[in-house]
């Protein structure tokens, strides 16, 4: 079974390198560029995993909305970077 990922960002750059390299392993990767897309895509695929950049979110209700959705429909964990400063 290929696990499935969805990699959230709104630099296209960036998830196109991640999404390269993970489908290079072996992966089912989908992409989504904003909150909102993002959102859509775990309820609509169930992905095994998120990864995403958590200062996509703008707003604190985007990021909870999304950490309600992965606990209820996706069987993965959200992994995100975080800058300080």
């Amino acid at each position: 079974m290929t696990h499935r990922i969805l990699v959230v960002d709104d630099e296209r750059d960036i998830t196109a390198l991640v999404a390269y390299h993970l489908a290079k392993e072996g992966f089912r990767v989908s992409t989504a560029a904003s909150g909102p897309e993002a959102l859509k895509s775990v309820a609509d695929e169930r992905p095994d995993l998120v990864v995403l950049d958590r200062n996509l979110f703008r707003q604190p209700i985007d990021e909870i909305a999304l950490a309600q959705v992965d606990l209820t429909l996706a069987d993965g964990v959200v992994v995100h970077a975080r800058t300080d400063g």
